[in-house]
C-alpha cells in the first residue's frame, strides 16, 4: 500500500469528523459570524490532512473518470494540433485537485460517480452529486417532477420548457412550479419561470428534458436549504455527453404527461397542505 493510502487510512475518522461538523448541510442554522468561523476552521483543517501524498495516491487518480471525477481537460479540444495532442496531459494538477476536493467535502460531495466536475480550475457540482444530495435529505419522499411543454427558440440554439416538481415532507405537501404564469384573463404575461436551457445540434427532447430535470434538482436543493443565499451549494454542469435524436420543432403534446418519478423531494415554490 502507498504512502498517501496509508496516511489517509490513518486520518479517515478525524477527517469524516471535520467534514460532518463543517460541511454546508451544518451551516444553514448557524449566524453568519458562526458561518465563518465553521468554513475556516473547516478549510484549515482539511488542509493540513489532505498532504500531496495522500492527494497524489488517493485523489489524482480519480481524475478523469466517471467511476471518479471528470474534468474539461480530460482530452484535447478538438482543434488542437497533432503536436499538442500529443503531448497532451489529462486534468489538472495536484493543488487544483486539492482545492476542489476540500470545497467538494464542504459541499458534502463525494470525489467519486462523477457527483463534482473541475472545470476552468473550480469545482462544479454535476448532475450525480445535486440529485444524491436530493434524495438523501432528511424526511424526503414521493417526489415526482413532472416536464411539460417544450418551446424552441427560433434559432433552435435554446429551448424553454416547464417544469413542476411535487413531494412530501413528513404530512406536508409540497409543490414547486417553473412556468408562465398569465394575468386573469390570459391575454398578457406576467411572468415566465421556465427554464431555458442551451440546445446543442444534435439534442433532442430526451436531452432537453435531463438537462431541466438537473436543473429543477438544483432549485430543490437550493430550497431545501431554506433560501439562505450566502451559503453556496456550488454551480452545476450537466456533462451526460448524451448525443440524441436532432434538434426539431417539438409539439407540446408530446411532452405533456411525461413524468420522471424519484424517491426524493423538493423545491423553491409553493407549498400546499
Amino acid at each position: 500500500m502507498s504512502q498517501g493510502l496509508v496516511l489517509f487510512e490513518k486520518n479517515q475518522s478525524e477527517l469524516e469528523n471535520i467534514i460532518s461538523a463543517c460541511s454546508i448541510d451544518k451551516l444553514v442554522d448557524m449566524s453568519q459570524i458562526g458561518r465563518t468561523i465553521a468554513l475556516a476552521t473547516g478549510i484549515s483543517q482539511l488542509r493540513r490532512i489532505l498532504t500531496d501524498e495522500i492527494v497524489r495516491d488517493v485523489f489524482m487518480p480519480l481524475q478523469s473518470s466517471r467511476i471518479g471525477f471528470c474534468t474539461d481537460k480530460d482530452s484535447p479540444p478538438w482543434d488542437a494540433t497533432e503536436d499538442v495532442k500529443k503531448n497532451w496531459v489529462k486534468g489538472y494538477p495536484l493543488g487544483i485537485v486539492r482545492d476542489v476536493t476540500i470545497e467538494a467535502f464542504m459541499h458534502g460531495l463525494h470525489m467519486t460517480g462523477n457527483e463534482i466536475n473541475i472545470i476552468a480550475k473550480n469545482m462544479y457540482m454535476a448532475k450525480a452529486g445535486v440529485i444524491r444530495k436530493v434524495r438523501e435529505w432528511p424526511g424526503i419522499r414521493s417526489l415526482v417532477v413532472t416536464p411539460g411543454a417544450i418551446q424552441m427558440a427560433q434559432d433552435n440554439q435554446s429551448a424553454r420548457i416547464t417544469m413542476v416538481a411535487q413531494w412530501m415532507i413528513g404530512s406536508t405537501a409540497h409543490e414547486l412550479r417553473r412556468d408562465v404564469v398569465r394575468s386573469a384573463d390570459g391575454k398578457s404575461l406576467e411572468f415566465d419561470s421556465r427554464f431555458q436551457i442551451r440546445v446543442n445540434k444534435q439534442m433532442g427532447s430526451d436531452a432537453i428534458i435531463g438537462k431541466a430535470t438537473r436543473k429543477m434538482y438544483s432549485a430543490i436543493l437550493d430550497h431545501l436549504y431554506g433560501g439562505v443565499t450566502d451559503v453556496p451549494i456550488g454551480d452545476i454542469m450537466d456533462t451526460d455527453g448524451i448525443v440524441v435524436e436532432p434538434t426539431r420543432e417539438l409539439v407540446p403534446a408530446e411532452q405533456e404527461g411525461k413524468r420522471i418519478a424519484s424517491t426524493s423531494l423538493a423545491m423553491q415554490g409553493n407549498d400546499r397542505s
